[in-house]
Formats: structure tokens, sequence, C-alpha cells
């Protein structure tokens, strides 16, 4: 194996190992944006129940100290809604960066696995050259005894 086989071989093993902790961090990142996902729903929920809950409330005789405490119950389950949504947007933004990360460094390995190819198959070429030369002077100087 020559130098350049060998450096390359480095950059390989980088590049492969650089693709993995790209995929365990679009793991990660998916996970992430699945709990979002469930905080955001969950939450959803919430705000629909208190919705629900004032609603039945204004069927009914309600006192105004109950009424009020309804819709700061209401007022708080939007901003956790909220702040829910907005996990999820940003978990999903850091899904489709660590997807694109992926991807960059797929690439990026099958760049230097097509390199290594191309060398591997210079080296045989040479190696093959190499031998057809050494051949063609073996067979020359067999023929140059005959003639004598």
């Amino acid at each position: 194996m020559s130098s350049r086989s060998a450096r390359l071989r480095k950059l390989l093993d980088l590049r492969q190992k650089q693709l993995d902790e790209c995929v365990v961090e679009l793991t990660r990142a998916r996970e992430r944006e699945q709990q979002a996902a469930l905080r955001a729903e969950n939450e959803a929920r919430e705000l629909e129940s208190a919705l629900e809950r004032r609603s039945n409330l204004a069927e009914t005789p309600a006192l105004s100290d109950r009424w009020s405490s309804e819709n700061d119950w209401i007022e708080l389950r939007g901003s956790y809604h909220e702040a829910a949504t907005a996990a999820l947007c940003k978990a999903q933004l850091s899904r489709q960066r660590a997807h694109g990360e992926v991807l960059h460094a797929r690439s990026q390995l099958k760049k230097m696995e097509v390199l290594q190819d191309r060398l591997r198959r210079e080296e045989q070429r040479a190696e093959d050259r190499k031998d057809q030369r050494l051949h063609d002077e073996l067979s020359q100087k067999n023929a140059s005894r005959g003639a004598r």
C-alpha cells in the first residue's frame, strides 16, 4: 500500500466516523422532535379542555372571580401551548439541519470512496504496465538468445 493509499484510507475512516456522528445526531434530533410534538399536542388538548370548561361555565350562573380565574387559566394554557409550538418548530429545524449534515457527510464519504477506487485502479494499471514491461524484456532477451 502506497503512502497515498494509506493517507486516503485514514481520510476515508475519518469521513466514515463523521457520517456516523451525523447519523447519531440526526437520530437524537428526531427523538427531540417527537418529544416536542407530543408536548405540543398535550398543551393543545389542555388548552382545548380549558376552553370547554369556560364554555360550560358561561352556560351556568357563575361568580366573577371564577370567570376571571378561568380566563387566567386559559391565558396560561395558551402561553404554554405557544411555547410548546415554538419548541416544536425549533426541534423540526434542528432535525432538518441534522439531515442536511448527514447528506453532506455521506457525499463527502462517497467522494473519498470514488477517489480511493480511482487510486486503486491507477496503482493496478501501473503494476500491470510494470509486469508487461518485465514480460516484454524477458521475451526480448529470450528472442535475442535464440537468434545467436
